[in-house]
């Protein structure tokens, strides 16, 4: 049995993997042409399996009393791998670019050359 302070570390390592491992999915789903929907279904799913897995080895499920089974840290795992999938799935390992940003490209890269001339 794991102390409860190492039971909480991991929880929270966990979640971190859970979400970067549905982000690197739902990146490499949209790099490779799919939508927006099938990637963030297939990032879910990911995030779910990464979740109830762990949640299984660290017992989360005895946290919520001593007759709970391994099932409920599955729909632990199940309700992280929605919440990613519909919440977070572009917060990692995506930068983000606006408008703004597209435009305001070519005008740094003049700056910089007039600096080097």
């Amino acid at each position: 049995m794991l102390s409860p302070i190492v039971t909480i570390i991991g929880l929270v390592f966990a979640i971190g993997f859970a979400s970067t491992t549905g982000a690197w999915t739902f990146r490499t789903l949209k790099r490779r042409g799919f939508g927006e929907i099938l990637a963030a279904t297939v990032c879910g799913l990911a995030a779910t399996v990464v979740a109830a897995v762990v949640f299984i080895a660290l017992r989360i499920h005895s946290w919520f009393g001593p007759d709970m089974d391994w099932r409920f840290s599955v729909f632990l795992g199940v309700c992280v791998g929605i919440w990613y999938a519909v919440m977070h799935r572009r917060d990692r390992l995506i930068p983000r670019t606006t408008k703004d940003d597209e435009r305001a490209a070519p005008n740094k890269r003049l700056k910089l050359a007039a600096r080097v001339d």
